[in-house]
């Protein structure tokens, strides 16, 4: 009974400390999440369009309403939305952006602007697996388009430009991670072989 009523009295002091705009502005981007998870984008847009007038989570509410409009396959205004998003303030947010970006831009077929999106998302969250695989996809279409629009004297010599130093970076940094991976296979096999 006692803890209960010390259960009571401290939700209660919380709440009360609390700002009930922030309260608001949570519950509305809650419920704009819950609406884009299940499908109902036009609830989510008109939550997340609400949730606007906010001063504090102001960029959250722009950057999911890219992400609804890039669902839709609304790119331009994707984009547009995205890009009112600062973001400078959190560096999840802003890799998070950024890494949006960069996938709605391979989606397009911009290639090079998918590369300098992933990369500047790597500078951020360097240990990021997914944004690593994109980069390396977006410089092999690069490759690829650079190579197919070469004349055919430079084919055939297999000189495709800077972008060998930049795959001789990349082949670099995956031997590095397949021996650090390796390593820390080798020793788990150790500890458990006892």
């Amino acid at each position: 009974m006692v803890r209960n009523f010390l259960k009571i009295i401290i939700i209660t002091s919380l709440l009360l400390l609390t700002s009930c705009e922030r309260l608001i502005e949570s519950s509305t981007i809650l419920a704009g999440n819950q609406k884009f998870k299940s499908g109902d984008y036009q609830g989510s847009i008109i939550d997340y369009l609400t949730g606007l007038d906010s001063q504090t989570n102001r960029d959250y509410f722009y950057y999911n309403l890219g992400n609804v409009y890039s669902s839709l396959g609304e790119s331009p205004s994707a984009f547009a939305v995205w890009n009112m998003a600062n973001g400078d303030s959190n560096s999840s947010l802003k890799f998070s952006l950024l890494y949006n970006k960069g996938y709605l831009e391979f989606q397009e077929g911009n290639y090079e602007l998918a590369y300098n999106h992933f990369k500047q998302a790597l500078l951020l969250m360097p240990s990021s697996i997914k944004a690593k695989i994109n980069l390396e996809l977006s410089l092999n279409k690069m490759s690829a388009a650079t190579y197919n629009q070469a004349p055919d004297s430079v084919k055939n010599s297999g000189d495709i430009g800077a972008t060998d130093e930049t795959k001789r970076i990349l082949e670099y940094v995956r031997q590095k991670e397949a021996m650090t991976w390796g390593l820390n296979y080798q020793e788990e096999e150790l500890e458990n072989d006892w």
